[in-house]
């Protein structure tokens, strides 16, 4: 019922009628009251709907945008951890080690190659893990003097493998400072002892053995 409703005649005896009047004028008035108190109430509710809907869209905008800050830490965290293990690579790429000995003497006929004691006063000796490709360019150096036997200087792979002439620095009948370098092939991602060791061969003589030094290198990440 609006509140501009047409009300029936009054039709009361006497002074009922100023009561029926007042009566009539507050209905109306609270009619009217009411109307616009609803609509406020739908207003509110138009507002606080528009707000909820605002909310939300705001909600879920922070929601993406925190699930972009996760997605590019993690890829932070992965490169991080990508530039440690190169910086880790490359300050181990190569290793070095070198003695200053100066030891010898005579040395009995022999056939083949006969190791010297190893000895870490005179043998340089390195921890190495190889790269992902398991190869390793090793350089090895040597003060070299020999008379009659031959005196050598060659790479040893603890537990895999002794000295060989072909990747040995060596001399016979003479004085010698020189390097050699060869590719070992080993098993990836392994830690190996690489040490330099002395050697000699041949016939009864003399040999010395100045400073040796080594130098490992390794191959690939």
């Amino acid at each position: 019922m609006a509140v501009d409703d047409v009300y029936p005649r009054r039709n009361l005896p006497g002074t009922a009628e100023d009561w029926g009047r007042a009566l009539e004028t507050d209905v109306v008035g609270t009619k009217k009251a009411l109307e616009i108190v609803g609509q406020n109430i739908g207003a509110q509710n138009r507002a606080t709907a528009a707000s909820l809907q605002e909310l939300s869209r705001q909600l879920a905008a922070i929601s993406q945008a925190q699930e972009e800050i996760e997605a590019a830490q993690a890829d932070i965290l992965a490169a991080q951890s990508g530039i440690l293990a190169t910086q880790n690579f490359l300050l181990n790429q190569t290793q070095y080690g070198e003695k200053t000995g100066g030891s010898g003497g005579l040395r009995g006929a022999v056939g083949g190659i006969t190791l010297e004691a190893y000895d870490p006063n005179e043998d340089v000796s390195l921890s190495v893990t190889t790269s992902s490709t398991g190869i390793l360019a090793v350089t090895v150096s040597s003060l070299l003097f020999s008379s009659g036997s031959t005196a050598g200087c060659g790479v040893e792979v603890v537990g895999v493998s002794t000295p060989d002439i072909f990747k040995s620095v060596s001399v016979i009948d003479a004085t010698i400072s020189a390097s050699r370098q060869s590719l070992l092939t080993l098993t990836p991602n392994t830690t190996y002892t690489i040490r330099s060791r002395r050697w000699h061969d041949g016939p009864a003589g003399g040999v010395l053995y100045g400073h040796s030094a080594l130098t490992v290198t390794k191959v690939g990440q």
